[in-house]
């Protein structure tokens, strides 16, 4: 409060230069009250870059953190099992999200398909996310189990290129993969978006599909 803001801070002498206040070497001393010393406005001791990263480890070894779900490192290809794959290659729902210009995150649901270890989605040229996945590549893919929605597999990672589909093949692969026919509109124009993910998460009380001791 205002009250002990106007109080002046003594610093007791000390042979270190160096020592920062508050320390043991620099005791401050106040003429405040004792049950005040949490108003007291002493300078803060920076932590080093050493304290703090030990810090940011011991929150993610608290927290449980796998690997799936720490950075990833642009050298390395995550590994995806082999029976998560399989459940990707299904028409299951999905929804993807990606960063609006204003920084909101926005979802919208999506057809997808797993190729050869890309996402392939295809939008309409005129579609918003399209240009704003142009300006920001990077995006999340959530896909969910058709008879479970609780069963998912949750994707992480960036649009390494976009491509015209001037004859539509993608689309009416997407098309063929969720409907069993070829797309409807052939004057269409799409464009097509391959992801190649950078992580993933998967969550099934059966353990089939689930990252490993993964939880969010």
């Amino acid at each position: 409060s205002s009250k002990y803001a106007a109080r002046k801070m003594r610093v007791a002498p000390c042979d270190d230069p160096n020592a920062w206040p508050g320390s043991k070497r620099s005791k401050p001393t106040t003429d405040a009250p004792r049950d005040a010393s949490r108003h007291k406005a002493a300078l803060p001791i920076a932590p080093s870059p050493t304290t703090a990263t030990s810090a940011v480890l011991s929150m993610r070894s608290f927290a449980n953190l796998q690997p799936d779900r720490m950075p990833v490192n642009s050298n390395m290809d995550p590994v995806i099992p082999a029976r998560v794959v399989e459940f990707l290659k299904q028409p299951n729902p999905a929804v993807i999200g990606c960063v609006r210009p204003d920084g909101y995150a926005m979802t919208v649901a999506t057809w997808y398909e797993w190729r050869d270890g890309l996402v392939m989605v295809n939008m309409d040229h005129k579609r918003s996310r399209l240009a704003w996945m142009r300006e920001n590549p990077k995006v999340s893919l959530s896909v969910l189990a058709a008879e479970d929605w609780y069963l998912h597999v949750s994707l992480w990672g960036s649009i390494v290129r976009f491509s015209d589909d001037a004859d539509l093949a993608d689309i009416d692969s997407l098309s063929q993969h969720y409907r069993g026919r070829p797309y409807a509109n052939r004057a269409a124009k799409r464009v097509s978006a391959w992801i190649e993910p950078a992580g993933w998460h998967g969550w099934d009380d059966s353990g089939e599909l689930s990252s490993p001791r993964t939880k969010i």
